[in-house]
């Protein structure tokens, strides 16, 4: 509707709403509501028209022209050189590991996702009073198309039909849950073979919070490779099949928790009541739904990659989008590929249909049989694989390409929006008409210039030029390629590359060579990419350059694609970019030394060659060609004649003189000086080796410098000497200045000199090295004279660490004779133990545990106790038994259970059948029974140990709770047996195990002769003539007696005949603190202080049932010190967690010095 000024004003009503800061404003008519204002269009999104709808009216507004030129000056732009970025970003990081962790697979093997929202999903507004807005205006318009409304209301019937959607209750909308409704309208594909009208659901619709459900969901990444990939590797096959998934995102759904955000309306008629629907599948329209259906079919393939391994390499690599591009070197193979592909997506509810081969053969075993009709024959490739005006087609029983191009709009006015359109739509993805479409971008280059808008018509000349091309470029439908591009089968593939620049355009293309047994060769095109040049002026020598640049990229994608090992070649006519090609980028302005290092990056300088102009196919990308002369172009579809001949017959690969290159960097160079005085480059590097390598090109360097004859290739032995006895020198100069000089002239060293002994002179070199006895000796020189050294030198440490590691680790003899062939260091053997002793693998092969100082005896070894009151247990065994009295009695394993008691050393032995806690449990009761009850128990950390202990304590508890009879519970209270463990693998911090001879007849024997063992030697009285034996304790004392109060320093006469009795056995514990206890003074072992360990020290834990090599790495996390403040025990982090260990079953690694 247009309006007059004067009219338009008085429409104008109050009420103004502000939307954003860019002035786009919101403003009240008698009409309805307007929008007004600025648009801001993202530069993402691509669309040329904004479409806005509410209440009132529908508006359509154009944006910006501003943005589209910005948009074409980037199309002429050349300096975004990098290749594509594979990285994902956070955000298709997340989606990725969204999709991982929900996906599901019912047991129909149907798959089950959840959509990946945003964390502020929980924003979305009202949406159902927009969705039966929307659905309103639509109705409006299918009234009046009856075909249209008959095809929409089939295809969301089938929707309902197949479970795809299913209608809801109106009440729950009412309910807490956030619910999102979307749009429908249709879409109609007049080209389309199966679904001519297509029910799209808008997602972007804003709710009323002016969020939209793709506004809160997540992207996710791309999954499936490129089409360029994909038809560049589908040329090399024999066998060719393609296909497509029937409804693929209809086969996946939608968990059902989320359902309720793609709710739609829909009725039959206008008359009937609205109806409400949920979507159970993967829905087209939401941001999300590509990445969900192909991240789906993505991971079917990784499924069954182990049992498929074929069949899920195809899914993996061969589908755009649901169409599958794929292929095989024979019949048979395809045959068994599509069957194993409707195998194993069938399995999945993922059907193949629209099957299509060049070989008629693999389409008979299809199990749908389809009619045999036209457009079967022809398969549409299209960036988006719908079909395009102007598009590429494979012909399957010809097994060629093709291009179908169309131009209709000759009587609408020739604008440069309708010209970028046109050229826009060729779609040609592998570049093979690439010099006809060149022509339409250099014209498009040249209106650029004029400066005219995009909707005004371009000038008279321009329009005939215009014409002109579009009558030319119907003869591309001509063309024919054939689609297989090499022998049937080959025996070696070559990729051939070739790059030209010219002052308009740029370009390069690729040619696979392939030659077989027999001496047969075939070359053909297999794809091309062409650049316009900018606008901006620049070197001829440059876009060669760029030329090459693109070259290089585009071999590397080829070879990628074809996953084959292929020998590459690059040719340039350019002499100019092949010298910037063979010297470092440095070299070269920063221009040249960008592409340069990309260049070198991606290829080998030396697979460049030059190519003369009229053998190069990449001119015709440069220059352009017209159809009806590129037809018949044979340099243009299989590259030059030589190609297929013998390396004999390619152009000569010669040195390439060029009296001036362009592009040199203009440098001053200043140079210094600076002569080393102290020895901080020997500590800068950790080996010899490359001590010694840096100064060989630091010489190298000084030698270029003042030489023509350039050192360019690696470091050569005599370099590296050369380099060897400068370090000597230098270390020389620093550690014998006095003798250095002395010796320069000739003069006699001093008296005290260390090194008097050694005779030492100046070789040729201005070397100490030594005289020594040995001068008519049939050694070489160096081993009669070697260059003398001092021993605590950080030179000197280098080499032997040098020498070790050459000889394998061997030890320090060895080492000191192999070090005295060529070097003298003083004090040889110490400097090579010190070095050694801090070899890491040395030590692992001889680790030396931590030691401590033995500590004090605990308070349980020196405090009178009744026998066994502080017990000691381990096991001992296994011992072979018989079983019974018959003849046919087998042997079975016993062990040894010993009691030892802590204070009087009595020993009582049990035998178990096995090492479980019952057996123990039942052990430990016999033992109770015969010697009487513990309190202190002290083992290791045995499971039988840790059960028993387990056993009691749960005992305790039920005790704990007689609290109704306090006279018991004191009882038991006072008698409950005390656990201690000692740290693992620790026997020492028990008691010490009982020796073999100790055990040499029956067991009642064994228990009975350690019990008669004396505790101290007998006393001078004549009188005592038994020695302090446990027998005393044993025999002495009841079994199930307590401590007594100590009675024997009362006079006998004040006790009663009870109390004189027990005067008489705690005189035994008078003579055990008398005569035994002092002899435990001294230390039988561990008798010096260490320093303790130190939290942080890196250790090894000793096992002895592994090699020294295979044990542990560890750290120390916490120590424990004794009472003397010595640690004993510590705490090491390994790979499985923290254990506890005794310092004596740790090996503290050396550190350096």
């Amino acid at each position: 509707m247009l309006l007059g000024s004067g009219v338009f004003f008085s429409l104008l009503s109050s009420g103004k709403i502000e939307l954003n800061k860019y002035g786009l404003i919101l403003q009240q008519t008698k009409l309805g509501w307007i929008l007004a204002g600025p648009l801001q269009i993202p530069e993402s999104n691509s669309s040329e028209i904004v479409s806005c709808s509410n209440v009132a009216s529908n508006c359509l507004f154009t944006q910006n022209d501003n943005l589209l030129n910005e948009q074409l000056e980037r199309f002429w732009q050349i300096e975004d050189l990098s290749s594509d970025n594979t990285k994902l970003s956070n955000e298709e990081l997340d989606c990725e590991i969204h999709f991982r962790k929900h996906f599901e697979q019912d047991t129909t093997g149907r798959y089950t996702v959840q959509l990946p929202l945003k964390s502020n999903h929980t924003e979305l507004g009202e949406s159902v009073s927009t969705a039966i807005q929307r659905l309103k205006h639509l109705e409006s318009k299918l009234v009046r198309n009856d075909d249209l409304r008959k095809q929409y209301h089939e295809f969301l019937q089938e929707y309902e039909d197949l479970g795809h959607m299913s209608r809801v209750n109106i009440e729950l909308d009412k309910s807490n849950e956030i619910h999102n409704y979307l749009p429908h309208h249709a879409v109609v594909k007049e080209d389309s073979s199966t679904t001519r009208v297509r029910v799209v659901f808008d997602a972007s619709s804003k709710t009323a919070s002016g969020f939209s459900l793709n506004d809160v969901m997540m992207i996710g990444p791309v999954v499936q490779r490129n089409l360029f990939d994909i038809l560049v590797h589908l040329r090399i096959f024999n066998v060719v099949i393609t296909a497509d998934v029937a409804k693929m995102y209809r086969q996946i759904f939608v968990h059902e928790s989320q359902r309720n955000l793609q709710k739609i309306v829909w009725r039959k008629e206008p008359s009937e009541e609205i109806k409400h629907y949920q979507l159970n599948t993967i829905t087209y329209g939401t941001a999300s739904a590509s990445f969900l259906a192909t991240r789906t079919l993505h991971q079917i393939g990784l499924n069954c990659k182990d049992t498929e391994p074929i069949v899920s390499d195809a899914i993996l690599n061969n589908f755009y989008m649901d169409d599958l591009i794929c292929g095989a070197s024979t019949i048979e193979d395809a045959i068994e590929l599509k069957s194993g592909l409707e195998r194993v997506l069938s399995n999945s509810g993922l059907t193949l249909r629209k099957w299509r081969s060049n070989k008629q053969e693999v389409l008979n075993t299809s199990l749908n049989k389809e009619s045999e009709n036209e457009s079967q024959s022809q398969y549409v490739i299209s960036s988006d694989m719908k079909g395009k005006t102007l598009g590429i087609y494979w012909d399957t029983k010809t097994d060629i390409f093709q291009y179908l191009i169309t131009y209709k709009d000759l009587k609408k006015p020739i604008t440069k929006k309708v010209i970028l359109s046109t050229i826009a739509t060729i779609f040609d993805p592998l570049g093979l008409i690439c010099p006809c479409i060149i022509r339409g971008k250099l014209f498009l280059q040249r209106l650029w210039q004029l400066k005219i808008d995009w909707n005004e018509e371009i000038p008279g000349d321009f329009q005939d030029i215009w014409r002109d091309f579009i009558d030319t470029l119907t003869d591309i439908n001509k063309i024919q390629i054939p689609r297989h591009v090499i022998l049937t089968k080959p025996s070696r593939l070559y990729l051939h590359g070739f790059s030209d620049g010219s002052e308009v355009a740029y370009g390069a293309c690729i040619y696979i060579v392939s030659t077989d047994d027999s001496g047969h060769s075939l070359s053909n095109l297999i794809c091309s990419k062409s650049r316009v040049s900018p606008i901006k002026t620049i070197s001829l020598p440059r876009l060669e350059l760029c030329a090459a640049l693109l070259l290089a990229q585009l071999m590397n994608t080829v070879r990628q694609a074809l996953k084959l090992d292929v020998t590459c070649y690059f040719w340039t006519d350019s002499k100019i970019v092949l010298a910037w090609l063979n010297d470092q980028p440095n070299r070269w302005k920063t221009f040249v030394a960008n592409r340069v290092s990309e260049i070198q990056c991606l290829s080998e300088h030396s697979d460049w060659y030059h190519v003369p102009s009229p053998d190069n196919p990449a001119d015709i990308v440069s220059r352009g060609l017209q159809p009806s002369k590129l037809i018949h172009s044979k340099l243009w579809w299989h590259g030059p004649e030589w190609l297929t001949q013998s390396i004999d017959h390619w152009p000569s690969k010669g040195e390439i003189k060029i009296d001036t290159i362009p592009e040199m960097r203009k440098e001053k160079i200043i140079l210094t000086y600076h002569t080393i005085t102290d020895s901080s480059i020997f500590s800068r590097y950790s080996s010899f080796s490359k001590l010694q390598r840096v100064v060989a090109y630091i010489l190298r360097f000084n030698h270029n410098s003042r030489n023509k004859d350039k050192l360019d290739k690696g470091l050569s032995h005599n370099e590296l000497e050369r380099a060897t006895l400068v370090l000597c020198k230098m270390v020389q100069a620093l550690e014998f200045p006095v003798e250095l000089a002395l010796l320069c002239q000739s003069k006699s060293i001093h008296k005290n000199s260390n090194i008097l002994s050694l005779d030492p002179f100046i070789d040729k070199d201005g070397l100490i090295r030594v005289g020594g006895r040995l001068k008519h000796s049939s050694l070489t020189f160096e081993q009669k004279h070697p260059i003398l050294l001092p021993g605590k030198h950080i030179l000197t440490k280098l080499l032997i660490k040098h020498e070790h590691h050459k000889c394998l680790h061997a030890g320090s003899q060895l080492i000191l004779a192999r070090l005295r062939t060529k070097f003298w260091p003083i004090n040889g053997r110490n400097a090579v133990r010190s070095v050694l002793k801090n070899c890491l693998t040395c030590f692992k092969t001889n680790p030396k545990t931590a030691v401590q100082k033995m500590g004090d005896l605990p308070e349980s070894r020196i405090t009178p106790s009744r026998a066994f009151y502080h017990c000691g247990i381990d096991y001992t065994g296994f011992y072979n038994l018989k079983d019974g009295k018959s003849r046919t009695r087998t042997l079975v394993k016993c062990y040894l259970c010993i009691f030892v008691c802590l204070a009087t050393k009595a020993v009582h032995v049990e035998l178990v059948s096995d090492l479980t806690t019952e057996t123990f449990m039942n052990a430990f009761k016999r033992f109770v029974s015969r010697r009487g009850l513990c309190r202190h128990i002290y083992t290791d950390n045995g499971t039988n140990f840790v059960g028993a202990h387990n056993n009691m304590q749960d005992v305790y508890k039920i005790l704990k709770n007689l609290n109704d009879n306090e006279k018991y519970y004191n009882y038991f209270k006072d008698h409950i047996i005390e656990w201690h463990f000692i740290p693992a693998r620790s026997p020492h911090f028990g008691d010490a195990s009982l020796t073999f001879e100790e055990f040499y007849t029956v067991l009642t024997q064994i228990e009975a002769i350690l019990n008669s063992r004396p505790l101290s030697p007998l006393s001078n009285d004549p009188l005592d003539l038994y020695p302090l034996t446990p027998g005393h304790f044993l025999i002495g004392d009841a079994l199930v007696s307590v401590p007594q109060q100590a009675v024997v320093d009362i006079p006998l006469n004040r006790l009663s005949h009870y109390k004189k009795l027990q005067q008489m056995v705690q005189s035994f514990w008078n003579r055990w603190s008398n005569e035994y206890l002092h002899t435990l003074q001294q230390r039988s072992k561990w008798k010096e202080d260490n320093s303790n360990i130190i939290i942080g020290s890196l250790v090894l834990l000793k096992d002895e049932n592994l090699p020294p090599m295979s044990w542990q790495l560890g750290r120390i996390m916490e120590v424990i010190p004794g009472k003397d403040d010595k640690v004993r025990v510590v705490l090491v982090r390994v790979r499985g967690g923290i254990v506890r260990r005794a310092i004596h079953k740790i090996c503290p690694l050396p550190q350096a010095d």
